[in-house]
């Protein structure tokens, strides 16, 4: 199976994280998006019982992800004084293990219904990811630091389809 998505990312934990941490600003963040694409690959196992019949799968493969690009902006309450923090956007790839079940019941000739859901996790590690501090009258901070990300994706799918 190949596949391709993207997936938002909400701020707003971090956002009000740094307005109490450096209360002196008020912080905003800009959204960004992770992509992730791969393939997996394993064994199928199928049960029949009469019109119905349940598919299991074991999978393995390899996940590439792009981690958003996290930009907080500060400005200060008091007024004048301004802070930018960027983490810039870093490609890892990771192994991926899971499993699934799908259920298909035949209601016409070859045509089915299916149901199916699918559990994955992989646990990327990003290396060298280029952080750069901007306070306003000051030279720019660049730092350079490494970070593990695990992912949980659930899929879930209903359909119809044709056994051949």
């Amino acid at each position: 199976m190949l596949s391709f998505t993207a997936h938002g990312t909400d701020f707003t934990a971090i956002e009000d994280g740094l307005n109490q941490q450096a209360s002196d600003y008020t912080w905003k963040a800009q959204q960004g998006f992770w992509t992730v694409t791969g393939f997996t690959f394993g064994p199928q196992f199928s049960q029949n019982f009469n019109k119905m019949a349940m598919d299991f799968r074991l999978a393995g493969g390899v996940l590439n992800f792009i981690s958003p690009n996290l930009e907080l902006n500060g400005v200060s309450k008091s007024g004048g004084a301004s802070a930018k923090y960027t983490m810039k956007d870093k490609r890892a790839s990771s192994a991926l293990v899971g499993g699934g079940i799908t259920l298909k019941y035949e209601f016409k000739w070859s045509w089915v219904l299916l149901a199916n859901a699918d559990l994955f996790y992989a646990r990327p590690v990003f290396s060298e990811v280029e952080e750069v501090t901007e306070i306003v009258g000051q030279d720019p901070i660049i730092t350079y630091t490494t970070f593990q990300q695990e992912f949980r994706m659930t899929q879930f799918g209903l359909g119809i389809g044709y056994v051949f």
